[in-house]
């Protein structure tokens, strides 16, 4: 899927470069306040990866993967929506996980063993998890967004 998104995203660096900075200011400072669209958007992201490792495994059409992704899109978008218990505790797992697995390279039972103990603990302690984790997500946007603006 990175494939696909590269070309566009090294296009328009600097656009892309500048979303990700106002992103990442507005999440990390604002994140409990617009913490419902962080949600429909946090879903719409996720929907949108899922769905598109969905299709590309079933197709290399770009019908049925363009299809498959606007359908998880959706799916996730509204489920994250309304039932923020579950979004809660997907937040509080992707998060750990992404920085386990990607960043730090721990074996994956490890990551997924840590990422379901933080996504049970952002549950029970859901406003101080959140702050942290919004506020994580907000320097990661940020991050991005100053990388593609140096290029």
């Amino acid at each position: 899927m990175l494939d696909y998104l590269k070309p566009f995203l090294t296009s328009y660096s600097l656009l892309t470069g500048i979303v990700f900075c106002f992103l990442g200011i507005v999440t990390s400072f604002f994140g409990n306040k617009i913490f419902k669209y962080f949600l429909f958007s946090t879903g719409f992201l996720s929907g949108l990866f899922f769905g598109a490792m969905a299709g590309i495994n079933f197709s290399q059409n770009y019908v049925v993967i363009i299809l498959a992704s606007f359908t998880g899109a959706c799916v996730f978008s509204v489920t994250f929506f309304l039932y923020r218990t579950i979004a809660i505790f997907f937040i509080g797992c992707i998060f750990p996980f992404a920085f386990l697995a990607v960043f730090f390279r721990i074996h994956i039972a490890a990551s997924v063993s840590i990422s379901l103990i933080s996504g049970i603990l952002t549950v029970i302690f859901r406003r101080f998890m959140l702050s942290a984790w919004l506020s994580l997500a907000g320097a990661v946007m940020l991050f991005l967004g100053l990388t593609f603006l140096s290029k």
